[in-house]
C-alpha cells in the first residue's frame, strides 16, 4: 500500500522551510513526506467528523493506495496551504502527476456518488 511505500528510514529527513532535505546520498522526498502528513491531518480530521453527515473534503479510499478529494474548492482554500507553496489544487494536482499518481473515477467510502467535482488519484 502507499502508506508503507515511503522508506523505513524517512524520519532522517529534515525539514528547511517548505523543503526537505536528505542526509548522505539519500533523494529529497519533501513532497511525499509533506503528502503523507497532509493526510494524516486529513484522517484526524475525518475520524473527528466521523459521527457527523458532514464528510471532510479529502479521505482514503478503502484500497489504502487512493484518495478522493470530496471538495476540491474546499482543499485548495483550507488544506493545501497547510502543508504546500503554492496553494492552488492544480499545481498539487501537477506534483502527484509527477511522482506517478493519476486520476480516476470513484465511488465515495461508503459505495455511493461522489459530488460532481470530486477528484481520485490512484
Amino acid at each position: 500500500s502507499f502508506r508503507r511505500s515511503l522508506p523505513s528510514n524517512h524520519s532522517s529527513f529534515t525539514d528547511q522551510g517548505n523543503k526537505t532535505t536528505a542526509t548522505a546520498n539519500q533523494p529529497i522526498l519533501a513532497f511525499p513526506k509533506t503528502f503523507m502528513e497532509m493526510m494524516d491531518y486529513c484522517d484526524e480530521m475525518n475520524s473527528k467528523r466521523a459521527e457527523d453527515s458532514d464528510k471532510f473534503c479529502v479521505t482514503w479510499l478503502p484500497d489504502g493506495k487512493s484518495f478522493l478529494v470530496r471538495d476540491p474548492t474546499e482543499f485548495a482554500r483550507t488544506i493545501i496551504p497547510k502543508f504546500f507553496k503554492p496553494s492552488k489544487f492544480t499545481s498539487f494536482a501537477r506534483r502527484l502527476y509527477r511522482w506517478g499518481f493519476r486520476q480516476f473515477t470513484s465511488l465515495d467510502t461508503d459505495g455511493t456518488a461522489p459530488p460532481l467535482d470530486a477528484v481520485a488519484f490512484s
